[in-house]
């Protein structure tokens, strides 16, 4: 499975819960409901559910004196995150679902 795949999965399933119950109607949320999570929630909306999109990128360069040995010159590395945090209230209580991913590239030339 390639990576592209895998990071779609990934956010696919961090969206279930979310679109599960968007065919039900409920009453309408109270403004700002998705606050009681935490800062950086957002309302799906049509649904009683909050998401929360983070993550980072992180690349480095690193280059030596063309004295050093021919294969130790430079190199790049370079990592990337990606949170998905999805939360919804259920019967039974909140329904949370958490994904992280992390990818990352050390490359010397």
């Amino acid at each position: 499975m390639t990576l592209r795949r895998t990071w779609l999965l990934a956010a696919l399933g961090a969206l279930v819960p979310a679109l599960a119950g968007a065919g039900e109607r409920s009453a309408p949320a109270p403004v700002g409901f998705c606050s009681v999570y935490g800062p950086g929630f957002q309302e799906v909306p049509g649904t009683r559910s909050c998401i929360r999109i983070g993550g980072r990128v992180r690349s480095e360069v690193q280059a030596s004196s063309s004295r050093g040995k021919a294969g130790e010159r430079s190199q790049i590395n370079a990592e990337g995150r990606l949170k998905l945090d999805a939360r919804t209230e259920t019967e039974q209580g909140a329904l949370r679902t958490y994904i992280q991913v992390r990818t990352g590239r050390d490359r010397g030339n």
